[in-house]
């Protein structure tokens, strides 16, 4: 039989958590409230940083706009077509106070030496608006193919100019601001995305998550402490046009070659590239070993006796703990010289040795 004496103290005891479940929930909403004010403040500041940002460069950014006639159909292919078809514009990035100005090689289309002038023949003229508004004629002074960089000269002085050698490596999920001015060249654009890969094309780009176009190229990209860190380019080229909201940019702490070469008024085009012919994955998280699912026929390593499922553990004496390695070590080479690969076949085997002879892939 319960007694009066605890029924009271019951009730107590439930209206006492009842009163803590109030105050709980109470501070818990102010806890909240709290929270979403310091997140949309965090928010602001941010977006206040990246407007800051692009205002700070946008004076170091120009507009590109190219004078073509329209190729015949027929003439010219894939995106080299379209290359030679478009007219912009795209954005370019000042890199002398004499009007030395940095672009992507891509959008001059087909490669033509300095005996032409640098241009293919579908363009006539090259127009460069900085941001004041003055418009000026520009010629091509130098082109790297192999880097996509080219570099443009126009007739001005006293302007503001990137210095190359205060340029830094972006950081893996650093946030970015990518600064253009193609589609107004009195207005700058202003994009924001994030570095997800450092290392992409043997370490001359990186790879970029935000929407970029086609008019993007050339556009200058920002880390978060307001320092240069690359120029947006068509490394990948694959990805061009479709604004996939995954795009390359040169690093331009790693161009140092390719910049002086362009200094000094080169016309470059790129050796063959070493080709290998196998398509592997990373086969465990925490060892070496990349497992091979297809080979190219007739390529080195079908040559050499690789097949579907080998592991490969090793490259030139050096482990291969992802892609990335394995792509360095190819790339370290020629066409024509061979590579020393370290091969298991089966789970309980022996790893043997392969060397195959590296072909172009073209």
């Amino acid at each position: 039989m319960i007694s009066r004496r605890m029924l009271v103290a019951g009730l107590a005891a439930a209206i006492g958590a009842g009163a803590l479940a109030i105050t709980l929930g109470h501070n818990t909403s102010g806890t909240t409230a709290q929270n979403g004010a310091a997140g949309s403040s965090v928010a602001k500041e941010l977006s206040d940083s990246s407007i800051q940002t692009g205002e700070a460069w946008a004076p170091y950014v120009t507009q590109v706009v190219l004078d073509r006639k329209r190729p015949k159909e027929g003439d010219g292919r894939g995106d080299e077509f379209f290359f030679n078809l478009s007219s912009g514009p795209y954005s370019g990035v000042i890199v002398s106070a004499d009007g030395l100005i940095l672009i992507c090689d891509t959008i001059l289309g087909d490669f033509v030496g300095v005996e032409h002038g640098g241009k293919n023949r579908f363009i006539r003229h090259i127009y460069v608006t900085l941001g004041d508004g003055r418009t000026f004629e520009a010629q091509v002074a130098g082109r790297n193919r192999g880097s996509d960089l080219a570099m443009l000269k126009i007739f001005a002085n006293g302007l503001p100019f990137v210095d190359m050698a205060a340029t830094r490596a972006p950081k893996r999920g650093e946030t970015l601001s990518l600064v253009t001015r193609s589609m107004n060249g009195l207005r700058h654009g202003l994009k924001s995305g994030i570095c997800s890969a450092e290392q992409r094309e043997v370490g001359k780009a990186f790879q970029l998550d935000a929407r970029v176009g086609a008019c993007d190229l050339g556009g200058l990209v920002i880390g978060q402490d307001g320092k240069p860190v690359g120029i947006v380019s068509n490394l990948e080229s694959r990805l061009v046009g479709q604004a996939s909201g995954v795009a390359y940019a040169s690093r331009l702490d790693a161009i140092n070659t390719a910049y002086t070469s362009l200094l000094a008024g080169e016309f470059t085009t790129p050796p063959p590239a070493p080709f290998l012919g196998v398509q592997s994955a990373k086969a465990f998280a925490n060892k070496p070993g990349l497992k091979v699912s297809s080979v190219v026929p007739g390529s080195g390593a079908a040559i050499a006796g690789i097949v579907e499922n080998d592991l490969l553990l090793e490259a030139e004496e050096q482990p291969l703990n992802d892609t990335d390695d394995l792509i360095k070590a190819i790339h370290s080479k020629k066409v024509g010289e061979t590579i020393k690969l370290k091969v298991r076949r089966g789970e309980d085997a022996d790893p043997f040795e392969v060397i195959a002879t590296l072909r172009s892939r073209d």
